[in-house]
C-alpha cells in the first residue's frame, strides 16, 4: 500500500479503495481456499495508507504487517493531531508483525526505504496517486516508479478522480516447472534431510548435556522439527529440480561443443581422403543436432530452471539455519533476502511467500547457547566449508584436465604441421611417394585444432577455474568465521555471527546466480 497523505476527497477515495479491494480479494481467493491469509503491508501513514489498511482488515483472514520508517515514538511526531496519533496507535496494536527499518540519514530517505521494502515484499501494490511527480524524495510517484521497475502489478486509484481505477498487470513472470521427479524419491530425500539435521542436533545436545536443561533441549527439538516440517518439502523439491536441470543443461552443452568439432572432422576426412560423399550426412546430422539442442534447451528452460532452483534451494537452506538460531522475527523480516541484481524472478516471490507464511516460534533461552553454537558450527558452517573445499578441488581438477587435453591437441597440431612442411621444403622428391602421409597430416592439422577449440570452449563456458577460486575463498571465510565461535558467550553474540554467516551465504548464492545465470545456452553461438 502506498498513497498520498492529503486527499481531495477522502470519502470518495475510501469507496474506490473498497471496490478495488473486493475485486483483488475475489481474484486472490479464486484458486485458493477461502481461509487463505491476506497479508497487508503498510507504513500506516495518514491518508491513503490507513484508508486501504482499514478496508483490507475487514477481510476475516487478513493480517497487518506494519513497515515503519522510524522508531514508533519518532514516527508519531509526524502525526500532528491527537486523533491521528490515536488512530495510528490503534492500528499498530492490530499488527501481527511490526518491522522497524534501519535508521537513515534523514526522514525522506527513511520514507523511501519503507516504500521500497513494501514493494520488494508485496505481490501487488495498491497506489492512491494523482499521477504527478513526487513532491519530495520517497513520495508516492517514486514508489510507483520503483514498483514498475520491479515489475510489480499495480492497482492505481487516481486520488483526484477516485472513480478512475487503473490496473497495471505485468507480463507473465517466468515460473519454474518443477522437475518430473517421483514423489517417492522426493519423500525419501525429505526423510534423509530431516534425519541428518535432527541427528546433528542430538549430537550437539549430547555434547552439552551438562549445560542444558531438559526443558531447553525439548524446546530446541520441537523448534527444529517445526522448521524442518515447514521448509524441507520445498527445499528438497528445489534441490532435486536443480540437480535434474543442471544435468540436462551440462550434457546438452557438452554435446554442442563436441558435435561442432565432429562436424569439422567429418567433412575434413571426407574431402581429404576422398571418402563416400554420403559421409557428409554425418556433418549434416551433427549440425542438425546442435540446432535442435539449442532450441530444445531454451524451450525447456534447463539453464534458467537450474540456476533459479539452485538459488531457491540455497536461500531455503540459509533460512532453515537462520530461523533456528535466531528468534527476533521483526528484524529478520526487515532485512532483504534479495539482491538489486535479481529482479522479476519467480524464486524471489516464492521464497518471500514461504517466509511470510511461516509460523511464529518460541523464544530461545541463554542455556541453549552451547547447543546452538555446536549445531551452528557442525550443521551449517562446517557442512558448507567441506562442500566448498570439495567443489574447489573438483573444479580445478576439471580445469586442469580439460586444459591439458586442449593443449595436447594444439601441440600435436604443431608437430603435424612441422612434419607436413618438411617434405615440401627439405625433401621435395619424397612428397610424391607419400601422398597418404600428406593427407593424414593435412587432416590432423584441421581436426586437432577443432578438437582443441572444443575443449577450450567447454573450459571457458563452464568457468571451472573461476568456480574453484570462488569456492576456495568461501571455504576460507567460513573457516575464519568458525574460529570466532569459541569467543562467543551470549545469544546476542551468536545472533551477530548468524547474521554474518547469513550475509556471506546470501552474497555468495546471489553472485553465483548472476555469474552462471548470465551464461545461457544461446551464448554458445
Amino acid at each position: 500500500m502506498t498513497g498520498h497523505r492529503i486527499l481531495p476527497n477522502p470519502a470518495a477515495a475510501a469507496l474506490a479503495v473498497q471496490k478495488a479491494v473486493k475485486e483483488i480479494i475475489a481474484e486472490y481467493l479464486q484458486n485458493k481456499k477461502p481461509s487463505s491469509p491476506v497479508f497487508i503491508l503498510s507504513s500506516l501513514a495518514e491518508g491513503a495508507d490507513r484508508i486501504a489498511t482499514r478496508e483490507l482488515l475487514r477481510h476475516p483472514n487478513s493480517e497487518l504487517h506494519a513497515i515503519l520508517p522510524l522508531e514508533i515514538d519518532d514516527y508519531m511526531t509526524d502525526f500532528k493531531s491527537a486523533d491521528s496519533q490515536k488512530e495510528f496507535a490503534d492500528l499498530i496494536a492490530l499488527a501481527g508483525k511490526t518491522v522497524i527499518l534501519p535508521s537513515q540519514k534523514d526522514r525522506s530517505r527513511a520514507y523511501e526505504a519503507a516504500g521500497h521494502h513494501v514493494v520488494d515484499t508485496c505481490d501487488l501494490l495498491i497506489a492512491v496517486w494523482d499521477g504527478q511527480p513526487a513532491r519530495g524524495r520517497g513520495g508516492t510517484a517514486d514508489i510507483v516508479a520503483y514498483a514498475r521497475r520491479k515489475n510489480r502489478p499495480i492497482v492505481w486509484i487516481h486520488s483526484e478522480h477516485p472513480g478512475q481505477i487503473i490496473r497495471e498487470p505485468i507480463p507473465p513472470r517466468c515460473k519454474v516447472d518443477w522437475a518430473p521427479i517421483e514423489e517417492e524419491r522426493l519423500r525419501r530425500h525429505e526423510v534423509e534431510e530431516k534425519q541428518k539435521l535432527e541427528s546433528t542436533l542430538e549430537k550437539s545436545l549430547a555434547l552439552a548435556a551438562g549445560n542444558t536443561t531438559p526443558e531447553a533441549a525439548a524446546l530446541l527439538k520441537e523448534r527444529l522439527r517445526r522448521i524442518l516440517e515447514y521448509f524441507i518439502p520445498t527445499y528438497v523439491k528445489a534441490d532435486q529440480s536443480a540437480i535434474f536441470y543442471q544435468a540436462r543443461h551440462r550434457n546438452a552443452t557438452r554435446a554442442v561443443f563436441l558435435l561442432a568439432a565432429s562436424a569439422v572432422i567429418i567433412v575434413s576426412a571426407q574431402f581429404i581422403f576422398h571418402l563416400p560423399h554420403l559421409l557428409v550426412l554425418g556433418e549434416v546430422l551433427a549440425i542438425a543436432t546442435i540446432l535442435t539442442l539449442f532450441y530444445w534447451s531454451n524451450w525447456k528452460g534447463w539453464h534458467r530452471h537450474w540456476v533459479d532452483c539452485r538459488l531457491l534451494a540455497e536461500w531455503i537452506r540459509c533460512g532453515i539455519f537462520v530461523d533456528f538460531l535466531r528468534d527476533d522475527d521483526s528484524d529478520q523480516e526487515g532485512r532483504q533476502w534479495t539482491s538489486e541484481w535479481i529482479i522479476n524472478s519467480w524464486c524471489i516471490d516464492h521464497f518471500q511467500d514461504l517466509r511470510m507464511h511461516q509460523q511464529k516460534l518460541k523464544a530461545l533461552t541463554e542455556d541453549s547457547l552451547p547447543v546452538l553454537k555446536d549445531f551452528f558450527r557442525t550443521a551449517w558452517l562446517n557442512d558448507q566449508r567441506v562442500f566448498h573445499e570439495r567443489t574447489a578441488a573438483r573444479e580445478i581438477k576439471r580445469h586442469n584436465r580439460i586444459s591439458r587435453a586442449s593443449e595436447a591437441c594444439f601441440w600435436m597440431t604443431f608437430i603435424a604441421a612441422i612434419l607436413h612442411l618438411l617434405p615440401h621444403s627439405l625433401y621435395p622428391g619424397l612428397h610424391a611417394y607419400h601422398q597418404s602421409i600428406a593427407r593424414i597430416l593435412t587432416f590432423l592439422v584441421i581436426a586437432l585444432p577443432a578438437a582443441g577449440s572444443a575443449f577450450a570452449g567447454l573450459r571457458s563456458h563452464f568457468q571451472y577455474k573461476k568456480l574453484s577460486r570462488r569456492s576456495g575463498m568461501m571455504a576460507f571465510r567460513l573457516e575464519k568465521l568458525d574460529h570466532q565461535l569459541d569467543r562467543m558467550n551470549s545469544l546476542e553474540e551468536l545472533k551477530g555471527k548468524v547474521l554474518t554467516a547469513e550475509s556471506l551465504m546470501l552474497h555468495e548464492n546471489t553472485d553465483w546466480h548472476v555469474t552462471i545465470g548470465s551464461n545461457p545456452p544461446e551464448k554458445l553461438a
